[in-house]
C-alpha cells in the first residue's frame, strides 16, 4: 500500500530538514548581495523567504532531531547532524540581517544559541558518544565550528545595532576609526581602473568614521573629539574640488556601512574573525576525513549519502567564506569597483501621467476597484503608475553641483540646511522671487513638491524640444515618488491625504471637460504590464498628458476645481508667474536648480535610519546627497 504524504513526512522529516536548510543556505550564500544593488521586489522576495525560511528550518530540523523515531543505529548517524544546523543558523558572511530591524533582535539570537547549542549537545551526548572514535571526533569539530559561526553572527546582529555603534564611537579614539588607509599626500590621477577604484576605497576607508558618526546620528561631538583634523580637511577639500570623485567616495563609504549594518563584515575583518575562516575549512575537511574512515556498517544508504552532502556543502560554503574575506580584506580590490557602486537607479511617478492613465485606461481602474476591496488599491496604482530609471550623467551632475551650492554658512552646527526649500535656487536666478512666489510654495514641504511639481509639468509641456527636460522631468518625478512611495525618505509627517485631494481634484477636472475615455489595454496586457521589470520610462509627455497639463493651465472656473483643493490653483499661477517672469531667461535652468535644492533639503531632513534602511534594497539617491553634505559640514568653520 502506498503510503500518503503524512507517513512520508514521518518517516524522512530529519532527511527533509537538513536538506532545505541547506539549500537555503546555499541560496543566501549565492544571492544575498543582489540586494547591494537592486531593489526589485522580483528578487527580493525569494531571497526574503530564503532569509525567513533558513532559520525556522533549521530551528525545526534540530527539534526535530531530539524526537526522532529512528532505530539506535540510525539515530547515531543522524544525530550527527544537529552540529551542521547550528553551522547553518550561523548563516552566511553577506547577510546576517535583511532589514535594519533583524538587528535589534540580536538578544534573541542569543537566547536561540544558547538553547540550541544545549539541544545539539545532549543529542551528541545521547546518541554519538561510544558510536566510535572516529564519528565522535567528527562530530566534536563540526559542533565547535556550528557554535562559533552561530556566535559570530549573533556578535554581529549586537555590533550592527545603532546603539552599540553610537557606543563604540564614543569609546574609540578618533585615530582608531580610520587606523586602515590613511593617505595624505596621494593625487588624483590618469591610471587604470583598478589604481583608481583603490585609491577611491582609501579615501573612503580614510573618512569612513564620517560616515558611521552620521547614520547613527552622533554629531555631537566633545572637544576632544571634534570630527576631522587638519589633514582630513584637506582630504575633503581635495575631493570637493574634483565632484565626480566625491561622488564616488560616498557611494565606497555607503557600501562600507552596508557591510557594518547588514553582513558579519564588523566580525570578519579582525584578527578573530580572519582565524575562524581560516580554520573552520580545516576543521570541516577533517570532520570529512573522519567520517569516511569511520565505519558506515548498518547506516541507511540514504543517510550517508546526506552525510556527505552536509560536509561538502559545508566545506564548499566555507571556503567560500575565506575566500570572500580574502578578496574583501582592507585594501585588496575584488570587493570594489562596479560591486561596491550605487545601484544608479531612481523611480519615478507623475502625477499628470497617473491620473491620464487612469483616465484611459479603463481595465486597470477596475482591477485597481477590485483591489480595493482587499485594501490594496493604494498597492496596485504605487506598483502599476511608478517606475524606475537609470540616473542620467546629466542629473548626477546637477547633483554633484551641490558642492560648489553649499556653502559653509548654509549649515548650522547640527549638520541641517538653515534654508527653506527652494529659497537658493529661486534667489539665485532673481532677487526676491522665493519671495514674490512664497504665496504659493505651500506651508509644508509635502505640500509643495505637489504644487511644484505639477507647476513643472505645466511649465515644460510647451518645451519638450528642449534637452533639460528630461532632467527636469527625472528630478520631479523622483521627489514625487519618494513623496508617495517612500514618504519615510521625506521630512515631515506623511501628507498622504494632500496627494489624494489633489488626485481627485484632476479627475474632477477631467470630468468637468469630458476628458474620460474608456480604451486601454486588455486585463492580459495589464497584468503583464504590472508584473514584468519596469526599468525603463519615457520621459516626455503622451498625448493625453499633455492635453490634461493644458486643462490643468487654461482652465479658468475657479469654483469647480480651486475651492476645495488650492494646490491646482497654486500650480497654475507658479507656472504663469515663471512664465512671464522676463529676467529669467532659462527657465528650465531654473527648474534644475529648484529640484536639486528641493533634493538636498530632504536628503538633509530625512532620518540617518531610514538613510540606513534603504541600503538594504539598492540604496537612494537622496541617501548619497545626504553623505555629501556631512563632509562638507566637516569643514564648516566653527
Amino acid at each position: 500500500m502506498a503510503e500518503g504524504p503524512l507517513d512520508l513526512w514521518i518517516d524522512w522529516a530529519n532527511q527533509i530538514g537538513v536538506l532545505l536548510s541547506l539549500f537555503f543556505q546555499v541560496v543566501l550564500h549565492l544571492f544575498a548581495n543582489v540586494r547591494r544593488r537592486s531593489s526589485s521586489i522580483w528578487l527580493r522576495v525569494p531571497l526574503w523567504l530564503a532569509y525567513q525560511l533558513s532559520d525556522m528550518t533549521a530551528t525545526y530540523a534540530a527539534g526535530q532531531l531530539l524526537y526522532s523515531s529512528c532505530a539506535p543505529q540510525d539515530h547515531q548517524l543522524i544525530a550527527f547532524w544537529a552540529p551542521f544546523l547550528l553551522l547553518h543558523l550561523g548563516g552566511p558572511d553577506n547577510i546576517t540581517a535583511y532589514a535594519i530591524e533583524d538587528n535589534k533582535l540580536w538578544a534573541r539570537h542569543l537566547l536561540t544559541l544558547g538553547v540550541q547549542v544545549l539541544g545539539a549537545g545532549y543529542v551528541l551526548y545521547k546518541y554519538i558518544t561510544g558510536s566510535g572514535i572516529f564519528l565522535t571526533l567528527a562530530a566534536i569539530l563540526i559542533f565547535v565550528v556550528g557554535v562559533t559561526k552561530y556566535a559570530e553572527r549573533t556578535y554581529a546582529l549586537w555590533f550592527a545595532n545603532f546603539s552599540t555603534l553610537q557606543r563604540s564611537l564614543k569609546v574609540l579614539a578618533r585615530d582608531k576609526h580610520r587606523k586602515y588607509f590613511y593617505i595624505e599626500h596621494q593625487k588624483w590621477c590618469k591610471c587604470s581602473d583598478l589604481e583608481e577604484d583603490e585609491l577611491v576605497l582609501q579615501r573612503a576607508h580614510s573618512l569612513f568614521h564620517i560616515c558611521k558618526r552620521a547614520i547613527v546620528d552622533s554629531v555631537i561631538m566633545t572637544e576632544e573629539d571634534s570630527g576631522v583634523d587638519s589633514e582630513e580637511k584637506k582630504i575633503i577639500e581635495g575631493l570637493r574640488k574634483k565632484p565626480v570623485y566625491m561622488w564616488r567616495v560616498m557611494e565606497m563609504e555607503l557600501s562600507l556601512m552596508y557591510d557594518i549594518l547588514y553582513t558579519k563584515a564588523s566580525v570578519t575583518h579582525s584578527w578573530v574573525g580572519y582565524c575562524i575562516r581560516i580554520i573552520s575549512p580545516l576543521a570541516v575537511a577533517a570532520s570529512l576525513v573522519l567520517f569516511q574512515l569511520s565505519s558506515k556498517y548498518g547506516y541507511s544508504r540514504v543517510d550517508v549519502d546526506i552525510t556527505y552532502t552536509l560536509l561538502g556543502g559545508a566545506l564548499v560554503l566555507e571556503m567560500k567564506s575565506l575566500l570572500g574575506t580574502l578578496g574583501s580584506w582592507p585594501g585588496k580590490m575584488i570587493m570594489t569597483g562596479t560591486t561596491r557602486k550605487w545601484s544608479r537607479t531612481m523611480g519615478q511617478h507623475n502625477m499628470l501621467r497617473f491620473r491620464a492613465g487612469q483616465m484611459m485606461d479603463k481595465k486597470s481602474r477596475l482591477l485597481g476597484n477590485l483591489l480595493g476591496m482587499l485594501g490594496l488599491r493604494d498597492w496596485w496604482e504605487r506598483r502599476y503608475y511608478s517606475c524606475t530609471i537609470i540616473v542620467s550623467d546629466n542629473v548626477v551632475k546637477r547633483a554633484q553641483e551641490l558642492i560648489d551650492w553649499v556653502s559653509r554658512d548654509d549649515i548650522n552646527t547640527l549638520g541641517l540646511l538653515r534654508h527653506k526649500w527652494g529659497k537658493v535656487a529661486l534667489n539665485h536666478v532673481k532677487k526676491d522671487l522665493f519671495k514674490t512666489l512664497k504665496g504659493y510654495c505651500g506651508v509644508d514641504f509635502h505640500e509643495s513638491i505637489i504644487i511644484w511639481h505639477i507647476a513643472t509639468d505645466l511649465i515644460i509641456a510647451a518645451r519638450e524640444a528642449d534637452p533639460k527636460v528630461e532632467t527636469v522631468r527625472a528630478l520631479s518625478n523622483y521627489m514625487m515618488f519618494l513623496l508617495v512611495n517612500r514618504p519615510y525618505m521625506i521630512p515631515g509627517l506623511p501628507q498622504n491625504w494632500l496627494y489624494k485631494q489633489t488626485c481627485k481634484n484632476l479627475d474632477n477636472l477631467c470630468d468637468l471637460n469630458y476628458l474620460v475615455r474608456s480604451s486601454g489595454d486588455s486585463f492580459c496586457t495589464v497584468l503583464k504590464k504590472f508584473f514584468q521589470p519596469r526599468q525603463h520610462w519615457e520621459l516626455k509627455f503622451s498625448g493625453l498628458e499633455k492635453e490634461l497639463a493644458d486643462l490643468v493651465r487654461d482652465f479658468k472656473d475657479p469654483t469647480a476645481a480651486d475651492s476645495k483643493n488650492p494646490r491646482l490653483k497654486y500650480a497654475r499661477k507658479i507656472a504663469l508667474a515663471i512664465e512671464h517672469e522676463r529676467d529669467v531667461k532659462d527657465k528650465l535652468g531654473l527648474l534644475e536648480n529648484l529640484w536639486i535644492d528641493f533634493l538636498a533639503y530632504a536628503a538633509n531632513r530625512c532620518s540617518p535610519e531610514s538613510h540606513a534602511r534603504k541600503l538594504s534594497s539598492g540604496g537612494e539617491f537622496t541617501t548619497i546627497v545626504w553623505l555629501m553634505i556631512e563632509h562638507l559640514r566637516q569643514i564648516k568653520e566653527k
